[in-house]
């Protein structure tokens, strides 16, 4: 990890702030409900908790510990559907299941 993702969510909430007008305007436009949706390099779930309350299953996954535990937390105050999932994205490959 060429930047300490990690140590910036330890230390820093919700450090890449609200997700951008572009990305929030093409789900709120899709008008497609409960989708699966996968949202690699996650974070502290500024995108895949959005998504979550637009109703859909969301997947985050993250090398950064710090970022998908601020995530799953938010998820469960909020009750969205939300899995987190604390790995390399060059090295993880999905469940077959």
């Amino acid at each position: 990890m060429a930047y300490d993702y990690d140590k910036l969510y330890r230390d820093t909430p919700d450090a890449l702030g609200a997700p951008s007008p572009a990305f929030t305007g093409f789900f709120e436009e899709l008008g497609t409900q409960s989708l699966d949706v996968l949202d690699a390099g996650c974070g502290q779930g500024r995108d895949a908790l959005f998504i979550a309350r637009l109703g859909h299953r969301v997947t985050g996954i993250d090398i950064s510990p710090h970022g998908i535990r601020d995530m799953l937390a938010a998820a469960q105050r909020e009750n969205l559907d939300v899995t987190g999932i604390a790995a390399d994205l060059t090295t993880w490959a999905p469940d077959k299941d």
